[in-house]
Formats: structure tokens, C-alpha cells, sequence
């Protein structure tokens, strides 16, 4: 019975299709949480980005993110999961996509106990309603907020579990104070229409009318990355830098004075934990998870959606200029962000797990 147990402890993780440097990123923090929890006795992996630890069993599904090519690729990945549910003792399956039906019917098909991971809502009407039976076939919910649900107006609270990243404070801290800032808003993440570039962009323009030294420091990659090149060639106070690595993060946000997120859907952003732990105030929209960890002129501004954009302007500008106004926010932001500490999110999953491979 005992060696029966063991067995049943396998797990089994699908992350996205394709590959991004976002994606990869939250993977690998994903699993070096489940990996430290040391309750599952073997951990399989379907996914297009590639984990950077060892010791697991990964099957890497072909690499599409653009029109057919990418459900082909859910096919592709279908198929490894089937592979994987045939030919071991899968206990427990956490999805990291939610769109991914087929893959929760295949596992409650084979008795596999699911666990959906609930963040933002998706942008094509196809996906949104393929998630919203995901969530409702599914065993278990995982937020990493308590808020992320509201977006998605569904009601699964009897099988909601609370999850947790992490921010390492040894990596991210502030090492700039505000005069050696520059005068700048910053933006990293997927550039496209979910994320509110569109947004950002009209929002700056208004900045711009009030306080034209203002800059606008935007990384990252997605459907927007073209206009906003061609935008930087022609507007000095915009600054396209491409997607950065790790090691280029750290002065990313220690070169800006707030970091500006206007999605219209998200869950609970790495972005803005990295922001806060180098002290750097967050401007953001109240969508998912971000009132959780964003106060109102307590550690930055939370933006409403039918707010003016000239009067967010005025309110933007004033974070950017007032070094007093800025020190309280910067210092109430590293508070913050030690909240969400690695031992923290361990615990947080050794629940979860508890539950999904009992």
C-alpha cells in the first residue's frame, strides 16, 4: 500500500504551446515552487518552453503562437498528454492554460484529478469560452488572488484554491534613488490590445501635453512592437528596447520612475512585484489580481477604467515629480514585495498538492 502511495504522487504540468521569454519565465518559477514542496515523486512537463531544471520529464510540443498553427499545436500537445496518461500513474494534473479543454476532459476522462490556473482573461472569444468549461469541468481553481475571479464572472468558490509566486528580493531591490531616475514611465510585458498599450499610448500623449520631458520606456514583444518602433522614430520621448533578459531587468526598473500597467484583464503580475521590490511605484488599472497588492497613494495609483486620461495624466505626472510623494510610494512598494516571499508560495502549493494528489 505504502509503495502504491508513492507511485500516485506523480504529477503532471501543461504550460502554453509556444514560447516566449514571458511564458518561460513564469514556468520556471512555477516549477522551482512545486519542486520545493518535495511532494510529488515525479513531475512530467508538456509545454513549448523548455524548463531549466533537470529533474523532470519534459515533452516539448511544436512551437506556434500564430492563426491555425496555433490549436495545431494544442493537438500536438493533446497528444503528449495522452501519451504521458498511457504510459505512467499520473495522480494529479495542473493546467497552466486555461483554454485547455480537451486537455481537462482527457484527464477526468482517465480519473485524473485537475487543477485549472486561473490568471487573465484571454483575448479571442474562442479561448474565453473553452477556459470558462475548463474551469467548470475541473477539480480544482488555482488563483494567486482572490480578486482574479471577478474578471472571469464565474463562480467556483467551492473549489477554489489559493496560490502564491514569489519575488527574489535578493535579485530585484533599489539601488537608484529618485534624482538618478530618469523622468520616465515604464512598460515591460506582451505588447498587444489585452495589456492596454493602446491605453498606455493615449495616456502618454496627454502626459506629454503637461510635462514634455517626460518619457516612456517600453520592453517587450507582441503585436503592438511594430507601431511602437515606428513611434519611437519619431518621438525621442519614446523608447522602444526590445525584449530584455534577466540580468537586464534589475536596471530596467531602477532607470524609471513608475511602472504603468492598463490591462484590461490580468492576474497577479510578475512585472509589478519586480517594480515594487526595487522600489519603483506602480501605476495600474483595478482589473484581477492587482488591487491585492497596489493601494491607492499608498504604493502607487490604481487606475479606473472610466477614468479621463488627462486627469490620469495630471496624476502620473505628479508621482513622476514630487520626490517626497515618490519616496513614500518607493518605500511602501519594497515593503510590499517582501510580503511575497519563496517559502511563502512553498507553503501556499504543499497545500494545493495536498489536495490534488490525495
Amino acid at each position: 500500500m505504502k509503495e502504491h502511495a508513492t507511485e500516485r504522487r506523480e504529477l503532471l504540468i501543461i504550460g502554453n504551446t509556444h514560447s516566449n521569454p514571458s511564458t518561460k519565465a513564469f514556468l520556471n518559477k512555477f516549477i522551482r515552487i512545486i519542486l520545493a514542496t518535495s511532494i510529488p515523486t515525479k513531475i512530467y512537463v508538456v509545454s513549448g518552453d523548455a524548463p531549466l531544471v533537470s529533474k523532470l520529464y519534459w515533452l516539448k510540443t511544436k512551437d506556434s503562437a500564430k492563426g491555425i498553427a496555433y490549436y495545431l499545436s494544442w493537438i500536438d500537445s493533446l497528444a503528449k498528454t495522452l501519451k504521458i496518461v498511457l504510459t505512467s500513474r499520473i495522480r494529479g494534473a495542473i493546467v497552466l492554460v486555461t483554454p485547455m479543454f480537451l486537455h481537462v476532459m482527457l484527464l477526468k476522462i482517465f480519473s485524473v484529478r485537475v487543477a485549472v490556473f486561473v490568471a487573465q482573461r484571454p483575448s479571442r472569444i474562442l479561448d474565453f469560452i473553452l477556459s470558462k468549461l475548463s474551469i467548470f469541468l475541473a477539480d480544482f481553481v488555482i488563483v494567486e488572488a482572490s480578486n482574479v475571479l471577478k474578471d472571469w464572472g464565474v463562480k467556483t468558490y467551492h473549489k477554489v484554491l489559493l496560490g502564491a509566486l514569489y519575488v527574489d528580493t535578493h535579485k530585484f531591490k533599489r539601488y537608484k534613488r529618485f534624482e538618478e531616475r530618469e523622468l520616465a514611465l515604464g512598460y515591460l510585458g506582451l505588447l498587444d490590445y489585452r495589456k492596454g498599450i493602446d491605453r498606455l499610448l493615449k495616456v502618454f500623449h496627454h502626459l506629454l501635453r503637461i510635462e514634455p520631458r517626460a518619457k516612456l520606456f517600453i520592453a517587450g514583444f507582441g503585436p503592438f512592437a511594430r507601431i511602437i518602433k515606428e513611434m519611437a522614430n519619431h518621438n525621442k520621448n519614446i523608447v522602444y528596447v526590445g525584449s530584455l533578459k534577466d540580468d537586464e531587468l534589475l536596471d530596467f526598473y531602477n532607470k524609471i520612475r513608475a511602472f504603468i500597467l492598463l490591462s484590461r484583464s490580468e492576474g497577479l503580475p510578475n512585472v509589478v512585484l519586480e517594480s515594487m521590490a526595487c522600489g519603483t511605484p506602480v501605476i495600474a488599472t483595478l482589473v484581477g489580481g492587482i488591487p491585492d497588492i497596489v493601494n491607492d497613494k499608498f504604493n502607487g495609483l490604481i487606475i479606473y477604467p472610466n477614468d479621463d486620461l488627462m486627469r490620469v495624466a495630471f496624476r502620473i505626472k505628479e508621482v513622476l515629480i514630487d520626490p517626497q510623494l515618490w519616496e513614500n510610494l518607493s518605500k511602501n512598494c519594497q515593503k510590499r514585495a517582501r510580503a511575497f516571499t519563496f517559502d511563502r508560495a512553498v507553503n501556499r502549493y504543499k497545500l494545493i498538492l495536498a489536495k490534488l494528489l490525495e
